[in-house]
């Protein structure tokens, strides 16, 4: 992702720019995150993958170093059926808005096995579309967690044990309105539970 000649034009996105990793050929991808230059914060990040074919995605790997960016869209399209991903298994994802699966024809997802993803205004795992969340490990922190948003959406959140989330989550709705009709949020924490219970 730091090399000129994979954009087009010729040079690495930097501070206040959008990096639009849109394809519409349908065939996978698998981009790494490897800048380590000076730190900068992006504009948008873009990952989307129109005409796919079987599970084939635009997927961004992180496994290392830090990128922030004001917005991220992990499936976004104009109407048309999109996938896009990101794998988290290190490093340091910040970002003001976070997108997974936004409109209704569009699929999303985050994995993050590792690392930290700081959000500081809202994460939508889900806006319209469809948008999956898995979180093995590492520590998710955002202001507001919203899943499955308008009517027909559907978004899943599965968080295990050793993995740490720090949000305020609401499902089936926007903020404080009634939740959608025909709309689907679902948190599913799976852990190794203990209580100690008076004897």
């Amino acid at each position: 992702m730091a090399t000129a000649d994979n954009w087009n034009p010729s040079i690495v996105p930097g501070a206040g720019t959008n990096a639009d990793i849109a394809e519409t050929d349908g065939v996978n991808r698998i981009i790494t995150y490897n800048y380590t230059g000076s730190a900068v914060t992006l504009n948008e990040l873009l990952l989307d993958l129109t005409n796919y074919r079987g599970n084939n995605t635009v997927s961004l790997d992180i496994p290392a170093n830090t990128l922030s960016a004001e917005s991220e869209y992990v499936g976004i399209s104009s109407g048309l059926i999109s996938r896009a991903s990101i794998n988290q298994s290190g490093g340091t994802n910040n970002n003001l808005y976070l997108f997974v699966g936004l409109n209704p024809s569009d699929n999303g997802t985050y994995s993050m096995s590792s690392g930290s993803l700081s959000n500081d205004s809202y994460e939508w795992i889900c806006y319209e579309g469809s948008g999956t969340f898995n979180q093995t490990w590492g520590t998710n922190s955002s202001t507001d967690l919203f899943m499955a948003a308008e009517p027909g959406s559907s978004g899943i959140y599965t968080l295990e044990s050793g993995a740490a989330l720090d949000a305020f989550a609401r499902a089936n709705g926007l903020m404080n309105e009634v939740p959608e009709p025909g709309s689907m949020g679902m948190l599913a924490i799976a852990a190794t539970c203990s209580a100690a219970g008076a004897g």
